[in-house]
């Protein structure tokens, strides 16, 4: 009886082990479903805590409705974002810690191209898929693309390449060229000349400048300019540098006469910024939003989006807001493909996947470049109510052509 009893005990605890062994196993297996995929967003919110706050408006909208239809892969998309202050060297001390402390599945985020390349160079070398999705991507993409990078905002060089394009169509012969000392400004410069040389020949650059970002000393500039005398000027100015180019310019009555180019100055929170001090007849890169607040769906794809910014946050979207919605949307698309987080086989997933609402409708990344198919706004400025708008826009390159 006793070895019996010493048999029948020992397999009850066979069974519970077997019993506790599935438990865990069942309840590691529930936990894993319902542990949120976690982006890391690194960006440069103190530079600009109201162009930061409206994309990161985008990313909470883009991921209420990931979440609300079920997840990704059967679990939650989150984020946590952290703020770089614009220094490269930060933005990769950030990187380190959001991989190694928090354990985030990939990245997103960047301002500046500089802040881009040091995320990008981390993630390279750590195996973590980065989508750059607030940044000009020129220095993660074409020729210096890795397998784990990819950036959904239009190039610096695709920006001006857009004003080049209506630059020589102008009929100016002899330019001008005024650009702040950071990466973006110098790299404007350079496409700017090279490329309008190449469509015009006979253009002359006549004076070229280059100052600091948001420090522009207009009272010096503008002697030497006017000496100079340009018909076209290419500026890429940040707003309080624009303010005061134009009013030196205008107070010497000088600068009415002269047809303005300028990168970035069309989107509609830089246009809200620069107000009434934003001229009637400059060519500009930008968002014309409010054109997409009443349109028809079916001729503006992003025209859903804006309706559903405009309803949850009772303001208009910025372009900003649009690529935080639109490249959550698209990590979205790019795990669910993948059918995991694995890195390699998350990187691979993101040039084969594709979203609608972006400019000319579907939004994918080119496999060659790892550069969005998003294209610049490009048009002039007009005040409407006392508002500056960027009218007669249209997007370049025009993918939809191809």
């Amino acid at each position: 009886m006793l070895k019996k009893g010493l048999i029948l005990r020992f397999l009850i605890a066979i069974i519970m082990g077997a019993l506790n062994n599935q438990s865990t196993a069942h309840a590691t297996e529930m936990q894993s479903t319902q542990t949120p995929i976690l982006v890391g967003d690194v960006n440069s919110f103190s530079l600009d805590p109201k162009s930061v706050t409206a994309y990161e408006n985008g990313v909470r909208l883009a991921l209420e409705e990931i979440n609300a239809n079920g997840g990704v892969l059967s679990r939650p998309l989150n984020y946590t974002i952290r703020d770089d202050k614009g220094n490269a060297a930060e933005a990769m001390r950030l990187t380190a810690e959001l991989v190694s402390r928090d354990h985030v599945d990939l990245l997103a985020g960047a301002w500046y191209n500089s802040t881009a390349a040091a995320i990008s160079n981390y993630a390279t070398h750590n195996k973590i898929p980065f989508l750059a999705t607030f940044s000009p991507g020129d220095a993660i993409v074409g020729d210096h693309k890795t397998p784990f990078t990819f950036s959904l905002w239009p190039t610096t060089r695709n920006d001006t390449l857009a004003l080049v394009s209506q630059a020589a169509q102008s009929g100016i012969k002899t330019w001008a060229i005024i650009v702040p000392t950071f990466d973006d400004g110098i790299l404007a410069q350079d496409v700017f000349k090279q490329e309008l040389l190449k469509k015009v020949p006979d253009a002359k650059i006549v004076y070229e400048h280059r100052y600091e970002a948001e420090k522009i000393n207009a009272g010096t500039l503008f002697p030497v300019l006017m000496k100079a005398d340009p018909e076209g000027i290419f500026f890429a100015g940040f707003p309080t540098d624009v303010v005061q180019f134009v009013r030196e310019g205008n107070a010497r009555k000088w600068l009415q006469a002269r047809k303005v180019f300028s990168p970035w100055n069309g989107y509609s929170d830089v246009r809200e910024t620069i107000g009434a001090d934003l001229p009637d007849g400059w060519i500009c890169t930008g968002y014309p939003v409010e054109d997409f607040l009443n349109a028809n769906e079916k001729d503006q794809p992003q025209s859903a989006f804006v309706k559903k910014y405009y309803a949850k946050y009772h303001a208009l979207p910025t372009y900003g807001s649009l690529h935080g919605y639109l490249g959550y949307q698209l990590i979205a698309a790019a795990l669910q493909h993948a059918g995991t987080t694995d890195p390699e086989v998350l990187a691979n997933a993101f040039v084969n996947v594709g979203i609608f609402g972006g400019p000319q409708g579907s939004v994918r990344i080119d496999s060659m470049t790892h550069q969005s198919n998003m294209g610049s706004y490009v048009g002039e400025i007009r005040h409407v109510n006392n508002q500056a708008r960027l009218v007669n826009w249209s997007v370049f390159p025009d993918t939809q052509a191809d």
